[in-house]
């Protein structure tokens, strides 16, 4: 494997910011939803929704909401590491 070294200038000044709980875990949902090996996971963790739940089915709003609330926890347990 080759090593890449990156040369170059930052575009504007950092900026420094507070990573609370809540972006750390904004930042970690994004990664897992949009990675492709996750994506099976993702279908099949909708399915148990609608299928645990009828409303859901019904209320794609609220699907979305518990989707994204419950994931990460739900994908932890399927997939331990």
């Amino acid at each position: 494997m080759h090593d890449v070294i990156l040369e170059g200038r930052p575009i504007s000044k950092g900026s420094i910011i507070e990573l609370t709980d809540e972006r750390l875990e904004s930042a970690h949902r994004y990664v897992l939803f949009n990675t492709a090996e996750v994506e099976p996971y993702l279908h099949l963790h909708l399915a148990e929704l609608k299928h645990s739940d009828k409303r859901l089915s019904r209320n794609e709003g609220l699907l979305w909401k518990r989707h994204s609330e419950e994931f990460s926890s739900w994908f932890e347990q399927k997939v331990p590491i």
